[in-house]
């Protein structure tokens, strides 16, 4: 009888496992971050100055002029090393309203050119836009 029972109590066990494995987890809603975040990257691959441009957050737009961001948007590009082809998303992680992406570029040797990047976003109640950091585009600092 007793021997019974803990077979029963195992199987029991076990399926209750089982079903919790197959139960796949509810995505968080897509709120438009992911989109906001190709968008940038995919108009700097295609050096589409005002596509990336209009991705920016209202403040940094009011605090850098169009032309002021292609100059760095140039940079940041010249910094990358190679021609960046395509984008992979590697997570969008949303925290109310800012979220941090990161992403890879990927060149035309994609074996052997990727440069790792993140970035931060920020909802204005309408719309998320890109956050530059304050190392967009300025020469990196080579250690010695």
């Amino acid at each position: 009888m007793i021997r019974t029972c803990a077979i029963v109590c195992l199987a029991v066990s076990i399926t209750a496992l089982g079903g919790c494995r197959s139960r796949k987890a509810t995505p968080p809603p897509d709120t438009g971050s992911r989109a906001a975040l190709q968008t940038f990257y995919n108009a700097l691959i295609e050096q589409n100055w005002s596509g990336a441009y209009a991705q920016l957050h209202a403040e940094e737009q009011s605090r850098l002029s169009l032309a002021q961001f292609t100059d760095l948007a140039k940079a940041y590009r010249r910094d990358v090393g190679f021609e960046p082809a395509r984008l992979q998303i590697r997570s969008c992680n949303e925290q109310g309203d800012t979220t941090i992406g990161h992403v890879v570029l990927i060149g035309t040797q994609s074996g052997h050119q990727h440069y790792r990047d993140a970035i931060s976003l920020k909802n204005d109640g309408s719309r998320w836009g890109i956050v530059l950091p304050a190392t967009f585009g300025k020469p990196m600092k080579s250690e010695n």
